[in-house]
């Protein structure tokens, strides 16, 4: 079996388990976007659109605040899946410990994670353009390409949050990092 047919098996599990899911996930990926877009966007932006179209480039505020707030939207979904999710897979249910003793290796099941994490961050990219477009929240044909860059930045943050997740003994310090580096995103 190549590497990428065993990744494949792990993103086709993921999913199998994401199935049986999906209403939460679609109403977070649907429902969080529209409230940060209602409240940051056009709540605040109604305030500051009044008096500073000139200092951002004829950018009403909500096309300013949009990207920033998708990428806070993917850096969330990354940390928490990689926080809490790895950790259950490596020390509560120890399914991670199943997948190696299969013909998987460790890297198969990173690089499992990671794809699932990279097509799921495109799914919610999608769902939030979905969203921002009503709302005249995209400013660029470049936001077309959100899915693409989505997906490369939850790889680049989960891989070193699920490196911590399975180097940690217990889920204490998963809140600090919740707290101190999402959120102020």
């Amino acid at each position: 079996m190549t590497a990428l047919v065993r990744v494949g098996r792990i993103v086709e599990r993921e999913a199998h388990i994401m199935r049986k899911l999906w209403h939460g996930i679609a109403f977070s990926a649907f429902v969080s976007p529209l409230l940060f877009l209602v409240a940051m966007g056009v709540g605040v932006g109604g305030y500051i659109d009044d008096r500073s179209l000139k200092a951002l480039d004829g950018l009403t505020y909500l096309q300013f605040v949009g990207p920033g707030l998708l990428a806070g939207n993917i850096a969330q979904l990354a940390v928490g899946d990689s926080l809490w999710w790895v950790m259950g897979g490596t020390k509560w249910d120890k399914r991670y410990h199943a997948m190696i003793a299969s013909p998987l290796d460790t890297t198969d099941v990173l690089s499992g994670h990671l794809a699932y994490e990279a097509l799921r961050s495109a799914a919610s990219a999608i769902a939030f353009l979905i969203v921002a477009a009503p709302l005249g929240a995209l400013g660029s044909w470049w936001a077309l390409f959100s899915p693409v860059f989505a997906m490369l930045m939850v790889v680049a943050i989960a891989a070193p949050v699920a490196a911590w997740s399975t180097f940690t003994e217990t889920d204490r310090s998963f809140g600090v990092i919740m707290r101190i580096g999402v959120m102020p995103l």
